[in-house]
């Protein structure tokens, strides 16, 4: 369509009343409307038939004289005598409908049949002929597509609401209905109109009722040619039929009427149930792309009763032209049995009062099928049922017994996106088949392996999907990967977000399991204590698999000391603790490999135990044939057995014993800790057991410090106690400053000074029962110093004491004492200080003086290294000839004076003015001379 780019001070109203089944327009309203301008431009349009003198001369056939039969249609409510006219000759006007469009103009006046207010063409319409309305000759349709099977056109004259006028500012009430009912095609037309010969603009809306809410304008091309216009080339509907068959059921055998609208089962009974399908003509094609439900036809379930029944059959839906696309649903049926009491029908959907009803149901109501468009795909799916047509959707349609029940069937379109899964296997081509789990409405299981075309589904736009598999015993999930037909979109197989027109593929990459074992032994067997012991590891690749990096790791057992360790293929790391590993690499499948392990054994247990694992990189089917243990039977010497105990019990302080001949040299070392053992294994002889007593012990008993003789094959126990030393935690307080604690440091007895830890806490330990005294290194004379009871004493094994140092920071009080030379209380600038005045310091303003101190050449004083405290300052009034003015008149302290840790007060002033003297001489006169 072309808009027309002249603004227009006119434009003609042209409203579509849209019905499910005709094509545009069913209802044309025409008047006329003004702009936002005012209406003292409005030339009114009248209804008047154009005069035959007016119209270009030609020839006119008048209709003949037999009157073709009268066609009654009730569109209006008042009954009305039908009549046959003929209309005024149908005429061609160059001017008005162009040559290349008009095919053929119609010689013969059209016949029309009246119905009152409404007239029906007689015929089916042309392509290529105007047909003129009765009630107005500027009213003209012009048909330049047609489809397969016209029908008739009929234009009935129709009145606007005074509400509609308003609403679309209409200067006339007169509107035309023109309609047909052709169905299954696309059209296209021709338009004229009344108008005047100014420009115009043409608006139109789909129903009556969306003349008050929804106008839309028409842009097409618009010709105006002095009293009417004409619009070109309307398509604006494609309608279609729906028709539907069965094509096969659960069992085909008893059923009747296979691949046709219609199934009736048993075969050959006199009683038969079914299901039928009559599909709905005129479907406006672009109704149904807008997501709304629309209804595809009327499905009925014949239901009687019979000695066998099918559980399910096949709906294929076809919607024709254009579409021409089939849609194959199953539709099941849930048979009840019947019987003679409605109470006894338990099928859990009974709704009637007859016994007993069955369900019909969509249970796949997504298809697989698509259809494109305007370059947009989409698919169907069925919502379900509606009893009426203003009624709800069901998902169920429950049936009555003995009743032919019909409902209409609701579907709508949604576009579509597409899941595509592939299936990927290591080794390629392995015939496993996985079973795939899905996620989503509409979304089918399924299976695949390698060699599989990857599974395809059609699925519904703005939905979320997933997508998940069964891992077969024997494989692995390597990966799960998928990608989006859109860039910049992240897809997860538990998240598959579909777009219209995406495409998802997700890989699902699987590796075969392998199956590696390990078995080892050991040689000789029994071992002399002290003697060499072999032990060989064999690898075995149990599969065809080959098994990528295979790693050996054996943890050899106490007492086993290592000389070699030398794999057949790839390398051994060096000894790790107690383990050693060897990488042997990839052992292909049905191969083998072995580690050889040589060593000392020296232990004193009868019975050593190796253990030995083997792991790789591929999934295995078993795994608990990769380790394996060898135990060895130790021919023992004697033995020394060196115990721990600790005071207090349970401490897991480690300490190292030495093992050594009667002269000291050390033979061997062990570590042991509270309530457990450690074994020398020994020649027969005398020993001595020696300890490294750690720091924060005290050695408090040890048997065999002295020596002890072990016969062969003799055990002997050493019992060592070790008792904790007293611990003493030394704190420091800091009070009204905020310096490290490093700053500051303590000392022992007088010696050592030690600087405290960042956090002020010291732990030392003391020498049992010996008294100790902490004092601390001098911190300056900006702080006070006081000491806890714990910082005097006498500790024992275990016990513990807190020794807090506390440093309070000192702070001062200060002032200045000026001479009041006006006496107002007030520091003028001519007020002076005072030096030498005496200012007492009351703490806790108990009334005794605490400190005394004069004021300096400012008349400034000050009261330092005070500590936290409240107090009273006063000053000395030294003779009655001074008067205190400041604080205020006649107060000469200040009291309540709170002082904080470390704080500096001052401001603490003191005024005083002194008293004035009048002097002068009396004498006498004597010579009057003044």
């Amino acid at each position: 369509m072309k808009r027309l780019i002249k603004k227009s001070l006119y434009k003609i109203f042209v409203s579509l009343f849209v019905i499910f089944y005709s094509f545009l327009p069913q209802t044309i309203v025409i008047g006329q409307v003004i702009d936002e301008y005012s209406q003292d431009n409005v030339a009114p349009i009248e209804e008047e038939i154009i005069p035959e003198e007016s119209l270009p001369q030609e020839e006119v056939v008048l209709p003949e004289e037999e009157t073709p039969p009268v066609v009654e249609e009730p569109l209006v409510e008042k009954p009305v005598v039908n009549e046959v006219v003929f209309e005024e000759p149908v005429i061609e006007k160059p001017t008005v409908e162009p040559v290349e469009v008009i095919k053929e103009v119609m010689s013969l006046p059209a016949t029309w049949v009246l119905n009152g207010d409404s007239a029906t063409t007689y015929d089916v319409v042309k392509l290529g002929k105007t047909y003129i309305a009765p009630q107005n000759s500027r009213v003209r349709v012009i048909f330049t597509k047609l489809p397969e099977n016209p029908t008739k056109l009929t234009i009935e004259e129709i009145t606007l609401t005074q509400e509609e006028i308003e609403a679309t500012g209409a200067v006339s009430d007169m509107a035309y209905d023109i309609k047909t009912d052709m169905i299954d095609g696309t059209f296209e037309y021709d338009l004229v109109l009344p108008s005047i010969e100014e420009e115009t603009k043409v608006v139109y809306a789909e129903e009556r009722k969306d003349i008050l809410t929804d106008i839309k304008e028409v842009t097409n091309e618009i010709v105006n040619e002095k009293d009417i216009l004409k619009i070109e080339d309307i398509d604006h509907f494609t309608i279609f039929i729906v028709t539907g068959i069965w094509p096969t059921t659960s069992n085909n055998s008893i059923v009747d009427g296979e691949g046709s609208s219609q199934i009736r089962w048993p075969s050959g009974s006199s009683t038969q149930s079914g299901l039928g399908f009559v599909g709905k003509s005129g479907l406006i094609l672009a109704d149904l792309i807008n997501g709304q439900e629309f209804i595809l036809g009327d499905l009925t379930h014949y239901n009687h009763p019979v000695y066998s029944s099918i559980v399910w059959a096949d709906l294929k839906i076809t919607l024709g032209s254009p579409l021409s696309k089939d849609f194959t649903f199953k539709v099941q049926i849930d048979e009840t049995t019947n019987t003679n009491n409605v109470r006894n029908c338990n099928s859990g959907f009974q709704r009637t009062d007859t016994p007993c009803d069955d369900k019909v149901t969509f249970p796949n109501s997504i298809s697989d099928q698509i259809v494109t468009i305007g370059g947009v795909e989409y698919t169907l799916i069925i919502d379900g049922f509606k009893r009426t047509v203003e009624g709800n959707t069901i998902a169920s349609f429950i049936t009555e017994e003995y009743k032919d029940n019909t409902a209409s069937l609701v579907g709508h379109f949604v576009p579509i996106g597409r899941i595509i899964v592939d299936k990927v296997t290591d080794p390629a081509g392995d015939t496993q088949l996985f079973t795939f789990t899905t996620g989503g409405e509409g979304y089918k299981g399924f299976t695949l392996k390698d060699s599989d075309t990857p599974n395809s589904q059609v699925l519904p736009a703005g939905k979320t999907y997933s997508v998940n598999e069964t891992i077969p015993a024997g494989w692995h999930q390597t990966s799960a990967i998928c990608t989006s037909s859109i860039t910049g979109e992240n897809e997860t197989i538990t998240a598959l977000e579909l777009d219209a027109g995406e495409t998802i593929t997700c890989t699902f990459t699987n590796t075969k399991k392998t199956d590696i074992s390990i078995t080892k032994t050991d040689s000789p067997d029994p071992v002399n204590n002290g003697g060499t012991l072999t032990y060989t590891l064999t690898v075995n690749n149990l599969s065809t698999i080959p098994a990528v990096n295979v790693i050996v790791k054996d943890t050899l057992p106490t007492g086993f000391s290592i000389s070699s360790v030398t794999p057949s293929v790839g390398n051994c790391l060096d000894k790790i603790a107690s383990d050693i590993q060897c990488e042997l690499g990839t052992l292909a499948g049905n191969t083998s490999a072995t580690v050889t392990i040589v060593g000392t054994v020296s232990t004193t247990s009868a019975t050593i135990s190796n253990s030995a694992t083997v792991s790789t990189d591929t999934p295995e089917t078993l795994t608990t044939n990769n380790n394996d243990s060898e135990d060895t039977t130790v021919n023992q010497k004697g033995h020394i057995i060196v115990q721990k105990i600790t005071v207090p019990a349970g401490d897991q302080t480690v300490f190292t014993t030495k093992l050594t001949d009667i002269n000291g040299i050390v033979i061997a070392t062990g570590t042991i800790s509270d309530s457990t053992d450690y074994i020398y294994d020994i020649d027969a002889g005398t020993y001595k057991i020696i300890e490294d007593v750690p720091s924060g012990w005290g050695a408090t008993s040890n048997p065999c410090l002295n020596g002890v003789t072990v016969a062969a094959g003799e055990t002997k126990t050493c019992i060592i106690e070790n008792k904790r030393l007293p611990i003493l935690t030394i704190e420091k307080v800091i009070v009204g400053d905020f310096v490290p604690f490093s700053n500051f440091s303590f000392k022992v007895d007088g010696v050592n000074p030690t600087a405290f830890e960042s956090d002020g806490n010291n732990n030392i330990y003391v020498v049992p029962g010996q008294a100790y005294a902490i004092t601390e290194v001098d911190p300056g004379s900006n702080y006070s110093v006081s000491y806890s009871s714990g910082c005097l004493g006498n500790l024992t094994y275990e016990q513990t004491a807190t020794c807090t140092i506390t440093n309070t920071k000192l702070g001062s009080i200060s002032g200045t004492k000026w001479e009041d030379m006006n006496g107002d209380g007030n520091k003028d600038d001519q007020d002076l200080p005072i030096l030498g005045w005496v200012i007492n310091l009351d703490k806790d303003a108990d009334g005794s003086i605490d400190q005394t101190t004069t004021t300096d050449n400012n008349g400034v004083y000050t009261f330092s290294n005070l500590l936290p405290g409240t107090f009273k300052v006063i000053e000395n009034t030294p003779s009655s000839s001074w008067n205190v003015s400041f604080p205020s008149a006649g107060v000469n302290y200040y009291t309540g004076i709170i002082l904080t840790a470390g704080a500096n007060l001052t401001g603490y002033d003191f005024g005083n003015y002194e008293n004035g003297q009048i002097k002068g001489y009396k004498w006498e006169d004597v010579d009057g001379d003044g």
